[in-house]
């Protein structure tokens, strides 16, 4: 196996830069990219996700991005199947590739393989549902959190269903969410280096506020109001999306749904810093500093 046999993984929080960086190291690898953002992979869901632009997949090739309806919703281990696959047609012609993304449980459950987890009881879930409808998945995510602080490193905090059965287990058995796994993991069959883009806290909540704005600017509100009719699936409970349904319910007007957007962003990006720092080593870094690195490698 070549020294350019190699997974490169470019990860961090929202805004950091990744999109940009990743496009950079495929070029120096003269290889493709695999995205491992949750929400990119869906085709009607595109300025709400940063999904990138039409000149930047023309400067490399992407795998996964707007590849799925949000009608067919994936799971983890549905992508990971499908970027095994990705990542084998893709090194088997170019000897390397460039992971890039920010879903945490994504990269772990490609990376490791899965665990799976124990049953929960008839009432437990309807007691769970209770609670789900009568003040929504922030209860949730409070009750998990002050069962078990980590929890939030093992699962998506955006997958309602996930945080629903993490609530349940939790529930039953108040003990950490670690303890409950139930190893059968897999073992990833590439040699891999974890990028991680590191930003200033200010400088990267700076990021996500222009981000919103120029969101807005370029037609969120517009894109959000053609998924109307998807808006209970899945995929569409995510940030920025959410937010924008309740406005046009008329819950809060667009000044405050946008400064809404922006702070939950914010709190979105500090919880993947907590779960990157906490789960898979890697090297912390500008992006600068990053491609510096792996020029240095690559020569």
């Amino acid at each position: 196996m070549s020294h350019t046999t190699k997974i490169w993984i470019i990860a961090g929080p929202t805004a950091s830069g990744k999109t940009s960086l990743g496009i950079e190291v495929a070029k120096v690898f003269n290889t493709e990219i695999i995205n491992f953002d949750s929400r990119q992979l869906y085709q009607e869901m595109n300025l709400g996700v940063a999904r990138p632009s039409e000149e930047e997949l023309t400067q490399i090739k992407h795998h996964l991005v707007g590849s799925h309806s949000v009608t067919e919703p994936i799971n983890s281990q549905s992508f990971r199947e499908l970027a095994l696959a990705s990542l084998n047609d893709v090194v088997s012609r170019t000897g390397s590739a460039v992971l890039v993304g920010g879903t945490g449980l994504y990269l772990k459950a490609l990376l490791h393989g899965f665990d799976t987890l124990p049953k929960t009881s008839t009432e437990t879930r309807e007691q769970m549902e209770l609670k789900y409808q009568s003040h929504g998945l922030e209860s949730l995510l409070h009750d998990i959190h002050n069962i078990d602080p980590l929890a939030s490193n093992h699962f998506d905090v955006q997958n309602t269903a996930r945080v629903k059965r993490i609530w349940e287990i939790l529930h039953e058995s108040p003990k950490p969410l670690s303890e409950h796994f139930q190893g059968n993991q897999t073992p990833f069959p590439y040699p891999f280096e974890v990028l991680y883009i590191d930003v200033p806290r200010d400088e990267l909540y700076n990021r996500i506020n222009q981000r919103v704005d120029k969101m807005i600017a370029q037609g969120l509100e517009n894109e959000v109001r053609d998924l109307l009719s998807f808006k209970d699936l899945s995929p569409l409970k995510t940030l920025g999306y959410s937010e924008l349904f309740d406005y046009f319910d008329g819950h809060r007007n667009l000044d405050d749904t946008v400064s809404l957007i922006k702070q939950k962003t914010r709190n979105y990006a500090k919880r993947q810093l907590t779960w990157f720092r906490n789960q898979q080593e890697g090297i912390w870094d500008s992006s600068q500093n990053l491609l510096s690195f792996i020029n240095k490698t690559s020569a």
